[in-house]
């Protein structure tokens, strides 16, 4: 049966700890953190990461500047996707200790998961400086080139990712979007295929199979491969969107702007889904709902939609 500190001994360390300062107490404060911190990295085994959390906390009353701490408790606000206060928390670690990697390419994934692709990128730099054997930052930095357009640089960045660890699946998988993006289609069948072969429930690797599919207008192979991406993993926003797409290609317009729906309920920014269930309601003569779609999308950013509220307007 794993230790488990009492509340009431906990209770005690801490009175000793906080209230006396000579050195015999600091062996008191140290094991008292030894014995936190050990009960945080259960807790995190044990998915427990709300009482991970309070067990960092503790550990920080002892010793505010506890970087190891700050790292532990910013890893638990990010598995339960509270991603500010995660950015928060490896802020401090890197702070404390500005040459651990490990915070960086953490606060670099929270970075990516509230769109601050740039921030990201100079934190992904800084861990690879600090130690060029990472693969996870090689891989989160081939994300954040990617989606600003760099897909040259994110598929240098994806393969020294697998060059350090071939099992890695998920770079595998986002290799597979890059060569789509550049044009080199069986190139990305590979990759997905390859990322399916080390993780048969990969969800990204059947949508970079669906795009695939997509490029070859095989719409019905699109439709069946998003559906499987979508089945694994029910809030897959882009799975909606691509059978979207491949569904208004087929004349499924109906079925197409229920996945659109679907898709923009999972992101309400996602401004693609806009364009393209946009691109349905016209099909379907509906030209107010497309002008309200194409609109928002452009909004949104997505070039297309703008284009297509220009001809409406024209």
């Amino acid at each position: 049966m794993p230790f488990r500190i009492s509340k009431f001994i906990l209770a005690l360390l801490l009175i000793l700890t906080l209230s006396l300062g000579c050195g015999v107490i600091e062996k008191g404060r140290n094991l008292a953190i030894v014995i936190l911190m050990n009960q945080a990295h259960e807790e995190m085994a044990n998915q427990n990461y709300d009482k991970a959390i309070r067990a960092c906390n503790w550990a920080l009353k002892i010793r505010p500047y506890h970087s190891e701490a700050h790292y532990l408790k910013g890893t638990a606000f990010h598995i339960q996707k509270r991603f500010d206060q995660a950015i928060e928390s490896y802020s401090m670690a890197t702070s404390l200790n500005p040459n651990d990697p490990r915070p960086y390419v953490m606060r670099a994934s929270a970075l990516q998961r509230t769109n601050q692709f740039a921030d990201a990128l100079e934190d992904l730099d800084r861990a690879i400086e600090l130690d060029p054997s990472i693969a996870l930052a090689y891989h989160r930095r081939g994300i954040s080139y990617y989606v600003r357009g760099q897909y040259a640089m994110a598929l240098e960045d994806y393969s020294k990712c697998l060059a350090l660890d071939p099992s890695f699946g998920e770079a595998y998988a986002d290799r597979a979007f890059v060569y789509g993006e550049m044009g080199q289609i069986e190139k990305a069948v590979e990759d997905a295929n390859q990322a399916l072969a080390i993780k048969s429930r990969n969800p990204k690797a059947y949508v970079a199979l669906a795009l695939a599919s997509g490029a070859k207008e095989n719409y019905d192979g699109v439709i069946e491969l998003s559906g499987k991406a979508i089945h694994m993993d029910p809030n897959y926003a882009e799975a909606y969107c691509l059978r979207g797409h491949a569904r208004t290609q087929k004349g499924q317009l109906d079925q197409a702007i229920e996945d659109y729906g679907q898709a923009l309920s999972l992101n309400p920014q996602y401004g693609d889904a806009y364009t393209g269930r946009g691109m349905t309601f016209a099909q379907k003569g509906e030209m107010e709902k497309a002008r309200q779609d194409y609109l928002k999308g452009c909004e949104l950013g997505n070039k297309a939609g703008c284009e297509f509220l220009k001809k409406l307007a024209g």
